[in-house]
């Protein structure tokens, strides 16, 4: 298996070494800042992650990989709710404000 080296140890960061872990991979994780530390630089301890894609991607690819996303976090909270609580996995509401209108996203 290849060695993957994961950058940041904040929520994303730190989930997808884990993932990357449970499927056999060796993981190496750089980061400034981890779990613990209290640095205005280090987002995790005071805001959750928000995966929203940024850039020139079609609004029917930032689409499914959010509907990917939601239904990836979703079975965790389902089929793991103890570890979910633990960890701090929760689906919360988000009100997103924008200069422009954005698509209605497709049903859940």
């Amino acid at each position: 298996m290849p060695h993957i080296l994961v950058i940041g140890a904040g929520v994303i960061g730190l989930q997808t070494a884990n993932d990357l872990l449970d499927a056999g991979y060796k993981v190496t994780i750089l980061a400034k800042h981890w779990p613990g530390d209290e640095s205005i630089e280090y987002a995790s301890p005071w805001a959750g992650a928000i995966w929203r894609p940024q850039g020139s991607a079609s609004e029917t690819e930032v689409c499914d990989w959010q509907m990917q996303s939601y239904k990836y976090w979703t079975e965790i909270i389902e089929k793991r709710p103890g570890e979910a609580e633990e960890m701090g996995i929760q689906l919360l509401p988000l009100t997103l404000l924008t200069y422009v209108s954005l698509p209605s996203p497709p049903p859940l």
